[in-house]
């Protein structure tokens, strides 16, 4: 199932935890979470709750970048750009353990 929690600042600022509980409890087993925003701090932070809360959850997080400029023009710097997001996210999430505890697991 997409989601839009994380694609905005306004996605960000309304979700809540017990929107991976409701999903998981109508047996929801993954969910893709839209991003359209550059990375920043606050990104980051969101991100990393949600993908706390679904994997508490038992919901299997998938990170799926918008790239909205890429799709529409696909230049050198628009790839660019891309790579450079996914490398800021990577570098994010490279010594983090994402595994979810047993007992979530479906």
């Amino acid at each position: 199932m997409d989601v839009d929690w994380s694609k905005t600042n306004q996605g960000r600022k309304y979700y809540n935890r017990q929107s991976a509980v409701d999903f998981a409890a109508a047996g929801i087993s993954h969910v893709r979470i839209r991003i359209a925003d550059k990375v920043d701090q606050e990104l980051l932070e969101g991100l990393d709750r949600q993908i706390r809360d679904c994997l508490d959850n038992g919901i299997i997080p998938i990170i799926a970048y918008q790239a909205d400029a890429f799709k529409n023009d696909p230049s050198d710097k628009n790839i660019e750009n891309v790579v450079t997001w996914w490398s800021e996210v990577a570098e994010h999430y490279q010594d983090k353990s994402l595994i979810p505890s047993p007992a979530t697991i479906k």
